[in-house]
């Protein structure tokens, strides 16, 4: 009997680390599925920055299709993410087209929000996902600095950088140095 008690006591130990361990690789996966929500939440109203891409980016990883909530997530995610990879409405296209688009892209994302804050214990609606702060002025702030970037690029305006006021070669050196780095942006 006391050798019962000894493999008892010997087994319950590592049972108990091994249920810690399993515990606490449960909550980092949770954890980490949370934080992707998070993210995708706080920029909706930016799809364009950084860590909205590196969220949806991210879920393929996070959300293996091991579980039904996670397969669902992958299908909504696939539906959005096949919408951001199509080509944007030309303005020749018409206004109609444009916001025929981004219409079912803003539905796209939503319908992803709603299924990853249901998995992971949110009761968000629609209306919760859609109402969202976005300042006009940084949409603003946007277009402008496209424009900017256009008219430059096409050889409307001119860039002048006066870093080396007594130095006329160096500034145009820079002033082409800028203005190469502009273009090789805009063609990435």
């Amino acid at each position: 009997m006391e050798w019962l008690t000894l493999f008892a006591i010997f087994f319950g130990r590592i049972a108990a680390v091994q249920a810690k361990m399993w515990i606490q690789r449960e909550t980092e996966k949770r954890n980490r599925k949370l934080e992707i929500f998070k993210t995708l939440m706080r920029t909706r109203g930016n799809p364009l920055s950084p860590e909205h891409v590196f969220a949806l980016n991210t879920i393929i990883l996070e959300f293996p299709c091991k579980t039904e909530p996670d397969t669902i997530i992958r299908k909504k995610w696939d539906a959005y993410l096949n919408q951001l990879n199509s080509p944007y409405p030309t303005p020749d296209q018409g206004k109609a087209v444009e916001l025929a688009f981004v219409a079912t892209r803003t539905k796209y994302l939503i319908d992803l929000l709603l299924v990853i804050s249901n998995s992971q214990g949110f009761k968000f609606d629609e209306e919760d996902i859609k109402r969202v702060y976005a300042p006009i002025g940084h949409a603003q702030e946007y277009q402008q600095n496209q424009l900017i970037r256009y008219q430059l690029l096409q050889g409307n305006l001119e860039l002048k950088t006066k870093l080396f006021p007594g130095n006329v070669e160096k500034s145009q050196e820079i002033n082409d140095a800028l203005l190469a780095v502009l273009k090789k942006a805009s063609i990435h």
